[in-house]
């Protein structure tokens, strides 16, 4: 049990740091890139993907430092993600340590 399950998690983890993760083994939501341009509230966005429940529950987890953005924390509820967040047109948003959950424009 303890080695299957560290095998899966080891591949898991590969997949995504190698950027080879397979497209369906990833959530991922497309948003139009308008949305982006003036920027959206990172609660809102979590909102928006169903990461989260309600606005206290996303200021809670931001303010726990269990939100990312490609790998990077967010620090602070008043981030707005825009068009430069993007690499190729995705961005990677981290809930915890297991939930990850892509956003394509």
């Amino acid at each position: 049990h303890g080695e299957e399950e560290a095998a899966k998690a080891q591949k898991a983890a590969r997949a995504l740091f190698s950027g080879g993760a397979e497209e369906g083994s990833i959530p991922f939501t497309e948003m139009d890139k308008s949305i982006f341009e003036e920027g959206i509230g990172i609660l809102d966005l979590l909102k928006d993907l169903g990461l989260t429940k309600s606005n206290s529950e996303g200021r809670r987890l931001v303010e726990q430092g269990g939100i990312s953005i490609d790998d990077v924390k967010v620090e602070t509820i008043e981030r707005k993600v825009t068009l430069d967040d993007f690499k190729d047109g995705k961005i990677m948003i981290r809930k915890g340590k297991k939930v990850y959950h892509q956003v394509r424009i």
